[in-house]
């Protein structure tokens, strides 16, 4: 479940993926594991 996720604007889901990538420490979101990833869908930690 993405919890609207890919609903936001493409800028927006843009900056969190980002932001997981770097917070996990990869250059591409989609290497983050699944987990990682589920934070990023369900916007924890986005600052």
């Amino acid at each position: 479940m993405n919890n609207g996720f890919w609903d936001l604007p493409a800028d927006e889901r843009a900056a969190a993926m980002e932001q997981a990538a770097e917070r996990g420490g990869v250059e591409n979101f989609f290497d983050l594991d699944p987990e990682d990833r589920a934070r990023a869908y369900n916007q924890e930690d986005v600052q």
